[in-house]
């Protein structure tokens, strides 16, 4: 194979004008994308009291990480459920209580599961752990679980464009991890092998990790089969904490 001289690399990049009009719309891109206070640079320096130089990311830096850890969450892909707008009744302002201490690292259990029926507010509270703990710093990731199996068998695709790892090692990364809607489906074999395989790692490892269903113990076992109920529901070694938000709906009150 022919190799290219390094000379015919710019000639292959750059479009067909002048190279005064190439070199001035370069420069204009380089002014309208760059930061005023590093010009492209991502960090500022400084001196301290020794007069040494010292380099901190920029401003736009710290707001592009802000936004990628944002984005990372998963907590944009939805309206914006907090504690500030949980309304709740009867013995919700309890669990609230509860749910917000866990969020804030208040508690010594690691595992928040929130039982309830449909439209009890368990979203809602996932949700607001998450962005709780983004305003104290750690990285939460919100995930709908049938969604989120639904993704992974994708991979399995000979056209998929991502691979299985790609989608599976990220939730991995989150210091706080919320898992909606477990019982939404009844799972299969390799459904029920996926699912313990993210709760036994958050268990096992004591990370952070918060779970809403709307299943009794037995159904639990049934659908995520006995492994992975018996480590969100272990309330014997203090790992775990169960909470519920009852079967009346937060939406209708039925």
């Amino acid at each position: 194979m022919q190799k290219i001289p390094p000379s015919m690399w710019t000639a292959l990049v750059k479009p067909r004008v002048s190279d005064e009009a190439y070199m001035r719309g370069m420069a204009a891109r380089r002014e309208r994308n760059a930061c005023p206070l590093c010009d492209g640079a991502r960090f500022v320096t400084s001196h301290d009291g020794a007069g040494r130089q010292i380099a901190q990311p920029c401003e736009c830096e710290i707001a592009r990480a802000g936004q990628a850890r944002l984005t990372y969450s998963g907590l944009t892909q939805y309206p914006a459920q907090t504690f500030d707008n949980f309304d709740p009744a009867g013995d919700l302002a309890e669990v609230r209580d509860l749910a917000r201490q866990f969020a804030e690292a208040l508690t010594h259990h690691h595992v928040l599961t929130i039982k309830g029926g449909f439209g009890t507010g368990k979203t809602h509270l996932l949700q607001a752990i998450g962005w709780v703990s983004l305003e104290h710093g750690r990285q939460p990731k919100f995930v709908s679980v049938a969604r989120y199996l639904d993704k992974l068998r994708a991979t399995f695709a000979d056209d998929s464009p991502v691979s299985f790892e790609a989608v599976y090692r990220p939730l991995e990364a989150a210091q706080m991890l919320l898992l909606d809607d477990l019982g939404a489906e009844r799972l299969t074999n390799w459904g029920q092998e996926q699912l313990y395989k993210m709760v036994n790692y958050r268990y096992q490892e004591r990370l952070p990790m918060a779970v809403s269903m709307n299943l009794d113990e037995k159904q639990a076992v049934d659908v995520y089969g006995g492994r992975t109920a018996d480590r969100l529901l272990d309330t014997g070694s203090g790992r775990v904490r169960m909470v519920s938000t009852g079967s009346s709906s937060y939406r209708t009150g039925r």
